[in-house]
C-alpha cells in the first residue's frame, strides 16, 4: 500500500463525508508532494521539524502516543493556499479539509516510522534515521 493510500484511509477515518478515492489520492499526491513533484513525506517531517514543533514530531515517530496537531500548525506547515488547493480537490470546505489533515498527520508519519513496509518509501531506516536525528 502506497503512502498515498494510506494517507486516504486515515484521512477517511477522521473525515464525516464521502470523498471520490481518485480525487483524495490526487489531493494527497499534490500536497505531499516536494519541488520535485514526488511524494516527499520526509521533507514535511523536516518541515515540522523546522516549524519549531519537534516534540509533536517526536511523539509520532517514537513508540508512545501520538501528540495531536493543531489546525493552526497544519495550516502554517502547509500554508493556506496549499490546504485551500487540498479542500478545493476533494471538494469539501477549507476547515473540514484542514480539521481531517490535523487528526491524520500523526498517525500517517507514526507509520511511516514505524518498522512496517512503509519505512522503503522513506528511503529506508538510514533515511528514517536520518531526518529522526536532525530533531534532536
Amino acid at each position: 500500500m502506497s503512502v498515498i493510500d494510506i494517507a486516504g484511509e486515515l484521512f477517511s477515518e477522521h473525515f464525516t463525508g464521502s470523498v471520490d478515492e481518485n480525487k483524495i489520492s490526487s489531493a494527497f499526491t499534490t500536497l505531499f508532494s516536494g519541488e520535485d513533484g514526488n511524494v516527499d513525506i520526509m521533507g514535511i517531517v523536516e518541515k515540522f521539524q523546522s516549524s519549531g514543533i519537534t516534540t509533536l514530531v517526536t511523539s509520532w515517530i517514537g513508540d508512545g502516543e501520538n501528540n495531536p496537531i493543531s489546525v493552526d500548525q497544519v495550516i502554517d506547515i502547509f500554508g493556506s493556499e496549499k490546504i485551500s488547493e487540498f479542500a478545493s480537490n476533494i471538494e469539501v470546505d477549507q476547515d473540514t479539509a484542514v480539521e481531517g489533515l490535523s487528526g491524520m498527520i500523526p498517525e500517517l508519519i507514526d507509520k511511516a516510522s514505524g518498522a512496517g513496509s512503509l519505512l522503503d518509501n522513506f528511503g529506508g531506516t538510514d533515511s528514517l534515521i536520518n531526518a529522526a536525528k536532525k530533531l534532536f
